[in-house]
Formats: structure tokens, sequence, C-alpha cells
């Protein structure tokens, strides 16, 4: 059981109360990953997100295939949920850890 709004209840209860547009399977994942149950609901989902990216407008799959981007998608929705821009997270380059010994 959770507590979300003064609401307590199980995710799929506390998404139908608030009529969230989130699946349970993605707050359950976000809460493995360690997010708080507040930004686990409330964070957008991006994946179904309409993008504009140098005059073409699509998901991020369509849009890293129309201009064959090599970066993976998962970086860009990482990227994306930081919040940069479409724009910055495909062209922004990527950093390596390097260790010098």
């Amino acid at each position: 059981m959770y507590t979300y709004k003064n609401f307590t209840g199980s995710i799929p209860q506390i998404i139908k109360h608030f009529q969230l547009d989130v699946k349970p399977k993605t707050v359950y994942n976000r809460l493995q990953a360690g997010m708080c149950l507040e930004n686990a609901i409330e964070i957008p989902v991006t994946r179904n997100k309409l993008y504009t990216y140098k005059g073409f407008s699509g998901n991020v799959p369509a849009i890293l295939k129309q201009f064959k981007c090599e970066i993976k998608i998962k970086t860009v929705y990482d990227r994306l949920a930081k919040g940069m821009s479409i724009e910055d997270a495909i062209e922004q380059p990527l950093r390596y850890n390097r260790i010098h010994g």
C-alpha cells in the first residue's frame, strides 16, 4: 500500500483515483530504480511524446531513424527526462569515463 496526496491504495488504485496517465508498471519500475513515489507518478512519460527536430515531427525512435542518428534511444530518453531539449538530447556529445593508470 502506498499513500499519495492523502489517498492510500495500491499503485493501480492511486492511478485510477487520480485519473493519471501513467502505467502501473512504469511506476513500479521507477520505484525499483530508487525514485520517490511522487516523482515516479508525476514525471511525464516521454516515450510516446512527439517532438519536432529539424522540421521533422515524430517520436524519438522515428526521429533517430529519419536522421540516421547513432546515439542510443535510452540515452536520448534519459537526457529528455533530465530536462534537455530534443536537439541537445540528440546532438550533445557522449562523455566517456576514462581510467588513467
